[in-house]
């Protein structure tokens, strides 16, 4: 380990030019284009760089499904990707359809207006109650039992897991395989490498990129399924060599809800940047302090605390009035309203959904970037975006929980401004302060070269190549 906490790769170790093989199982690997492909596929990327050469088992994309073939081009051309059906998710939504409740709203209730004012107004817990009641809408314990009983063990256990484990083992009699890495935390993933693990006898690796069996994003259809699912983090935990998360926060409260766990299998390799050159992207003069947020909103992830903010600073501040202008890239989810509602169509703008490529040239072509995280439960993960916003040097404005892992990252690296994100006074004060920043051309918040080296993701690559050199090294010990 280095002294600021990050692992150094050796790359002098005996087999340095003997490539060793991982065994990769990600359902969404690229060509998805999804949030969660990012993370699996730099880290195949690079692994080559040191020493080690992926197999990727992933999902054969629908033509639903948002792709870009060109990134596989970009892989080392020894890595091998195998695509495979699923089994069990063509029929899946029909069966599902059979328990759902149907639902009759009249024709005003599906107005943009409504639609948002519902989401801003919803208060969403994560209980099975909560999701049978705002996630799944079955009709009752009898129907809930047949879900459990049919629909969800084969879509969780067949559809993706019954072809991953077969490429796995048709694939382990053509070559040797020396460790088995998987990302989640959808179970499904988790599952299929679980079982590859077992049945070839080699080490297992898992990738939680997100609490599992808790947090906003865990919400299982019923208490059947929420108690199933915690069983197997049990087990695959416990039999997992190393279990790497990407904040410590999230590190340690799994920890706490997992003591059969060792601690010392535990660590955190964060998300991160690649490194490019990035043509910044922006429609207005620079003599605009333009404040952007990079992502799409939902529900669980409402506006009005930056557009209260913003309405209260133009109010109140004139200068800031005549010079600030805020941006929303990715979608609102129907809450694009609230902007009039605020008196603010002059000023706020709703971009709409573009591509990764121009989403990061949006980020380099802020003056302020914003992150907005408004969930109750899970505020201990750190968003992959803002490690982008990292590599942007621009300030970062959080409004999030100042005690989770939004606010952990942007005070680790001095490159922004925190505040709550249930205060508007405060949002308002740290927006202020990142105008001011803009205004007097301050570099208070820009970070240097060695400060952003431990996060681009080549040298989060060479961390995790060096937790598989010491878990085949822990391995060849144990077989002596």
């Amino acid at each position: 380990m280095s002294d600021d906490g990050h692992r150094q790769h050796d790359a002098t170790r005996p087999n340095a030019g003997k490539p060793r093989r991982v065994l990769v199982v990600f359902e969404k690997f690229p060509p998805f284009t999804l949030s969660g492909s990012w993370r699996p596929f730099f880290f195949v990327k690079h692994l080559p760089e040191f020493g080690y050469l992926p197999h990727v088992i992933g999902a054969e994309p629908t033509a639903d499904d948002p792709t870009d073939e060109k990134l596989l081009d970009e892989l080392d051309p020894r890595c091998r990707t195998v695509r495979k059906s699923l089994w069990v998710a063509p029929p899946r939504a029909w069966v599902e359809n059979l328990f759902r409740r149907k639902k009759t709203q009249s024709a005003n209730s599906t107005s943009p207006a409504t639609v948002a004012n519902a989401a801003n107004e919803q208060s969403v817990t994560n209980t099975p109650s909560a999701a049978k009641k705002n996630g799944g809408s079955y009709q009752d314990t009898r129907r809930f039992k047949l879900y459990w009983a049919f629909v969800w063990r084969l879509y969780w256990y067949l559809d993706w897991g019954g072809p991953a484990v077969c490429s796995g083992l048709w694939a382990a009699l053509r070559r040797r395989f020396d460790l088995i890495w998987v990302s989640g935390p959808h179970s499904r993933n988790l599952f299929a490498a679980y079982w590859l693990s077992v049945l070839l006898r080699k080490p297992l690796i898992v990738d939680l990129r997100d609490p599992w069996t808790y947090g906003s994003l865990w919400t299982p259809k019923t208490e059947n399924v929420a108690n199933a699912e915690k069983r197997w983090a049990r087990r695959i935990l416990k039999r997992a060599r190393r279990i790497v998360f990407t904040s410590p926060l999230t590190r340690a409260e799994m920890a706490a809800r997992f003591p059969e766990v060792p601690p010392a299998r535990m660590t955190t390799i964060t998300n991160g940047f690649a490194k490019s050159t990035v043509e910044p992207m922006r429609s207005m003069e620079k003599d605009k302090c333009l404040f952007r947020y990079v992502g799409s909103l939902n529900a669980r992830r409402r506006p009005d605390v930056l557009l209260q903010a913003f309405a209260h600073l133009r109010a109140n501040h004139p200068e800031f009035a005549a010079s600030a202008q805020l941006e929303f890239i990715g979608g609102m989810a129907g809450h694009a309203a609230r902007i009039a509602d605020y008196e603010l169509r002059d000023v706020v703008t709703d971009v709409g959904r573009v591509s990764h490529a121009d989403s990061v040239r949006m980020i380099a072509g802020a003056d302020v970037n914003i992150l907005l995280q408004t969930i109750t439960e899970g505020q201990d993960v750190v968003s992959g975006k803002a490690f982008e916003y990292l590599a942007a040097r621009k300030p970062i404005l959080a409004v999030v929980a100042p005690e989770g892992g939004d606010a952990w990252l942007v005070e680790k690296t001095g490159a922004g401004v925190v505040a709550a994100f249930d205060d508007v006074a405060a949002v308002a004060a740290a927006m202020q302060r990142c105008w001011q920043t803009w205004r007097d051309d301050d570099t208070t918040y820009e970070l240097s070269d060695a400060d952003l080296e431990p996060y681009s993701r080549r040298s989060l690559t060479a961390e995790l190549a060096t937790l598989f050199d010491e878990v085949l090294n822990e391995t060849g010990r144990n077989m002596r």
